[in-house]
């Protein structure tokens, strides 16, 4: 067996123990469903991989840009891609990346998601790792929005009451850009950047906010038991031309409990930004607000 391949199942044995059962807390168990699912389905599909495949050269984990518009559809184009800097190339699958000291170990999975479409924004728009803190490191970058397919991660951005379930306004989009950070075991950020048609991107604010309000209270489909959840708007127009923070859990947003999150949604022109920053399923309410005003200043 090759060193690399060697090194792929140790780095699987280690994560599989982080994703075990959690201790013997009600609710935490309820929480910890959700990364869980999403813990394993990484490693099952790193699993796979490593049955059949040794990696050796570093490989971008970026998605594939997708085709261009159809014909008669007239989109402004905007500048190529640019590449990462060299500090944040994705490492091959499987491989933990080189962490400061203090932190804990990333692993970088393959991308399992829904193929990326439309034109691609270029990387300059996008948040770094550096952005996040010391200890985080970006493990997918893929040009285009995430076209929808049921059961596929990353779910229509922002994640709040309706499982997979589309937006509407999702079918204005015409180009995007979203990826995927990470500082740890269930610390993990995702940043969305999508251009849409003229109208488009206050159509998306608009409709954000009718499914906060419908999600008022509501039980996840995510989660076991009849635990009650809440969406709320904590904050309006703290950055952009147009935002929200809102606050999904099962507190509320003055009074945030375990487990929970907060998202950030924010316009700039025709341009909507989505930032989820999660920390051990729950969140700071200051960080995504943060985080959120970041990203807007990138995309500026």
């Amino acid at each position: 067996m090759s060193p690399d391949l060697d090194r792929m199942f140790s780095a699987l044995q280690a994560d599989a123990s982080r994703v075990g059962l959690p201790a013997p807390d009600g609710l935490r168990e309820r929480g910890n469903q959700r990364t869980r699912r999403r813990a394993i389905a990484s490693l099952v599909a790193i699993a796979v991989l490593a049955g059949g495949v040794s990696i050796g050269a570093r490989q971008l984990l970026a998605g594939p840009v997708a085709p261009a518009p159809q014909p008669g559809q007239t989109v402004t184009p905007w500048p190529s891609p640019t590449a990462a800097p060299a500090s944040e190339e994705p490492y091959p699958a499987g491989s933990p990346l080189p962490m400061p000291a203090g932190c804990e170990d990333v692993l970088v999975y393959p991308y399992d998601g829904p193929a990326p479409a439309g034109q691609a924004l270029p990387a300059s728009v996008m948040l770094r790792a550096g952005d996040w803190g010391k200890c985080h490191a970006m493990v997918g970058d893929h040009a285009g929005y995430p076209a929808w397919e049921r059961g596929k991660l990353p779910e229509p951005q922002p994640d709040l009451c309706f499982g997979d379930e589309p937006y509407r306004a999702d079918a204005d989009r015409v180009a995007g850009r979203f990826r995927q950070f990470a500082g740890g075991p269930e610390v993990y950020g995702f940043e969305s950047v999508t251009r849409y048609r003229a109208g488009g991107a206050e159509a998306f604010l608009a409709e954000v906010r009718d499914r906060v309000a419908r999600c008022a209270t509501f039980t996840s489909p995510d989660q076991t038991g009849d635990a009650t959840w809440r969406a709320q708007v904590a904050e309006r127009d703290f950055t952009g031309d147009e935002s929200l923070l809102v606050y999904v859990g099962t507190g509320t947003a003055a009074k945030p409990s375990y487990p929970g999150w907060w998202v950030g949604v924010a316009r700039v022109g025709d341009l909507v930004i989505v930032v989820e920053p999660v920390s051990d399923l729950g969140g700071s309410r200051a960080f995504a607000k943060t985080m959120t005003g970041k990203a807007v200043q990138r995309a500026t």
